[in-house]
């Protein structure tokens, strides 16, 4: 019988408690459990993007402490709690009276990185591109749509021999934005690109082709020491890759 979704997260939560039960006290295997408790009630009713229980998370990382890195307890705890402060009511001085300083300075440092992180890459660029694209089959033959993809697919050909497409293309993507009020300008390149080409379908699932394309670059195309290659030591974007 297939577990219900709140089955494998009891399962998941308990996993953890049972690596753990080995290698740390009583008082400190049941501080774990409160912590995973405080968790599950602080993310109740909160949603991962897949749909899932947000606590999935905390319970997974937890399980990466314990497990995979083998982590004492306080920092197996602080995993359990890492999101609860920038996503719920509860504060750093709750934490810290529940669980003590050390388990409230990681879950602190944890938060401020997250929101500096924020701070340095919430800018909206503006890029955009398009393309458009024809063909035709020359003897007969026809294109199959997928309805579901939304897109042609492959062909049904013309002739015994198969058929023959020709075909063609013309694209175009901006990755620049000099927008006056941008935060930050990137070059990224601007480009476009025409393509003509000849398709022998073989069969309905092979087909040879035979394309000719014409590109068409900006100065920026090669990013060359304009576009940010990382972050550096204080956090902050960085066009240097010996800094980063």
């Amino acid at each position: 019988m297939e577990k219900t979704i709140q089955e494998q997260i009891r399962e998941s939560a308990q996993h953890v408690f049972d690596v753990m039960a080995p290698r740390v006290s009583a008082e400190d295997l049941q501080r774990i459990k409160d912590a995973y408790a405080l968790a599950e009630q602080a993310h109740e009713g909160q949603k991962r993007k897949t749909g899932q229980p947000y606590i999935i998370h905390p319970i997974a990382v937890a399980n990466i402490a314990a497990e995979e890195l083998e982590l004492d307890a306080n920092t197996v705890i602080a995993a359990f709690l890492h999101d609860v402060v920038e996503d719920t009511p509860y504060t750093v001085e709750d934490i810290r009276a529940r669980f003590g300083d050390d388990v409230a300075f990681l879950v602190d440092a944890v938060t401020k990185r997250k929101k500096e992180k924020y701070k340095n890459t919430k800018q909206v660029n503006d890029f955009g591109g398009w393309y458009v694209q024809a063909g035709y089959l020359l003897f007969g033959g026809k294109q199959r749509y997928d309805a579901k993809g939304a897109k042609y697919t492959r062909a049904e050909r013309g002739r015994k021999w198969g058929d023959l497409e020709l075909c063609a293309r013309y694209e175009y993507i901006n990755l620049n934005d000099t927008r006056e009020n941008a935060k930050e300008k990137v070059y990224g390149g601007s480009a476009e690109a025409y393509t003509v080409g000849l398709n022998w379908w073989i069969t309905n699932n092979v087909r040879f082709q035979l394309n000719y394309q014409f590109n068409n670059n900006d100065r920026y195309a090669n990013g060359k020491d304009k576009l940010n290659v990382g972050l550096d030591a204080q956090g902050n974007p960085t066009k240097d890759y010996t800094k980063v």
